[in-house]
């Protein structure tokens, strides 16, 4: 047991003395931000909308599409007037929406030729290239 707290106890204070600290207390804040904003979000956009900077009084989000996007935007005077009531975002001003897929999420399909080609197509293309 004496190893696990001794193990425990240096990872805090490495990570109190690490040169990214305030990385992760950035990223500790940004969480704090969209946990406070999934409170006031309905259930469809929950997960789907994240925050990625909140400075000035502005607050930038990101959707993962267009679809989540235009929700947000359509609710954006609404979650202006309940986020500003918030602790955290007292001194908010105004939304920023961008729309951006996530890696983690879905991806727009690839296009691909609605045409196939026979082999016997493809051959003749061939002879007559040469």
């Amino acid at each position: 047991m004496k190893k696990s707290k001794q193990s425990a106890k240096s990872f805090t204070t490495l990570r109190n003395n690490h040169p990214l600290n305030p990385l992760f207390a950035q990223a500790d804040y940004l969480r704090q931000l969209e946990a406070e904003l999934n409170r006031h979000l309905s259930p469809q956009l929950v997960g789907n909308v994240h925050v990625t900077r909140f400075d000035f009084g502005q607050l930038h989000l990101q959707a993962m599409n267009s679809a989540f996007a235009t929700q947000l935007r359509f609710s954006q005077s609404q979650l202006l007037n309940q986020l500003g009531k918030s602790i955290l975002f007292n001194q908010l001003e105004k939304i920023h929406i961008k729309v951006r897929y996530f890696h983690n999420g879905p991806k727009p399909a690839n296009k691909q030729s609605p045409y196939k080609i026979s082999p016997s197509s493809a051959e003749n293309l061939r002879t007559l290239a040469d």
